[in-house]
Order: structure tokens, then C-alpha cells, then sequence
């Protein structure tokens, strides 16, 4: 299988319209390269809305797609919450949580990754996975958790990921982390009609 990607390198390249003509190029890009070496190539549908960037939840409650994520009892680790609108069609889908002063990034960072977006983020040259690997359906490293789920439309399982900035080096950590995730991944799994939710044991 051969694979046509990009990747913005500047800030500002991370706006919406530049995001979309990006895909609107490599999708142009895989189409010749299918017909100069002759390859079968699946061309999809139209390349779906993106999101728009995480915003503050004014309520200090999740409303979009932080929904389902265990916040109680854990004001201290999980606020400010940063999360978009919710979409059954959102190819991506994030919720940002607390703050890691330190670094001056959130602390938790979720992630739900659809059809060929799921796929490259298991792709052993991708640069954006903190160096977790997604071989298994699920499970938890040092510096995240992740999950799947087969969902409607797509040969790809769905992945469902926790970032930290902080090692979960103890069980407490862990804990916390696994639970975050499998309320962030019950949530969206069900809002894109996925079945078979693998999470962590």
C-alpha cells in the first residue's frame, strides 16, 4: 500500500481553509500517483468539515466533545475544559483538559481519530503519536492510553487517545488517565454509531 501525506510546519497553517486545501492537494496528489503507476485507488467522498479549534467551556462543564469525560471530583486536574462542538461527521474530534504549567499545555489531551485518520496516526513513520504505539486494539504506556472501535463506513478502526504531559508512572496516574479516556471514547463511539469499543483493562 502506497500512502500520499502532508504536514503543515508553521502555525498559521494550522487554519481551517489552509487545513482543508492541504487534503484537497494530497487527495489530487493520490489520484495521479494511482494513475502514473497504476494502482487501484479508493477515492472516498468529499473531504469532511473540519472542526473548529477548541474554546473555553464558559460553564466549566463539558458541552461539546469533552461530553462523557469523568470531570467530577476533579476540578484541579481538568479545568480550564477546551473542546469543540460535536458532530457525528467530525473526521477528528478533541477535548483539552487542565493545564500543565510547566509546559504551558493542557495537561490531558483527547483524541478521536476516524477512518483514514485512525490509519496513519498505527502508521510506524507518523511523527504526531508521542511515540505510542497502536498495535494492539487498546491499552497504555507511559505517556498515554488509547482505544478502538469499528464504526459504520470505514475498514480502519476507529482510535480513541489520551496524551499526558506528565509520565503515568503509578497506578493512581494510570487510573485517572484510563478513566478520562473511557469516558471521552464511550462518548464518541456512540455518537458516530461505532460498535466493539476496545478499551483498556
Amino acid at each position: 500500500m502506497t500512502a500520499v501525506s502532508a504536514k503543515a510546519i508553521f502555525a498559521d497553517d494550522r487554519s481551517l481553509d489552509r487545513a482543508r486545501k492541504i487534503a484537497e492537494l494530497v487527495t489530487a496528489t493520490a489520484v495521479k500517483a494511482a494513475g502514473r503507476w497504476s494502482c487501484d485507488a479508493d477515492l472516498g467522498g468529499r473531504i469532511p468539515d473540519l472542526p473548529e479549534a477548541p474554546k473555553p467551556s464558559g460553564a466549566g462543564v463539558a458541552e461539546g466533545t469533552c461530553q462523557g469525560v469523568p470531570l467530577r471530583g476533579r476540578a484541579s486536574l481538568v479545568r480550564p475544559i477546551m473542546e469543540t462542538e460535536t458532530s457525528a461527521m467530525a473526521p477528528v474530534e478533541g477535548c483539552l483538559l487542565g493545564e500543565d504549567k510547566v509546559h504551558g499545555v493542557a495537561r490531558y489531551r483527547l483524541a478521536s481519530w476516524f477512518g483514514p485518520f485512525a490509519q496513519r496516526h498505527r502508521s510506524a513513520t507518523d511523527e504526531d503519536n508521542n511515540g505510542l504505539q497502536y498495535s494492539r486494539r487498546a491499552g497504555s504506556d507511559a505517556w498515554g492510553t488509547w482505544a478502538s472501535a469499528k464504526c459504520p463506513g470505514f475498514s480502519a478502526r476507529a482510535l480513541f487517545t489520551l496524551h499526558t504531559g506528565e509520565p503515568i508512572d503509578t497506578p493512581a496516574r494510570r487510573d485517572v488517565a484510563e478513566d478520562l479516556l473511557t469516558g471521552f471514547a464511550r462518548a464518541s463511539a456512540k455518537r458516530h454509531h461505532c460498535t466493539d469499543l476496545q478499551i483498556p483493562s
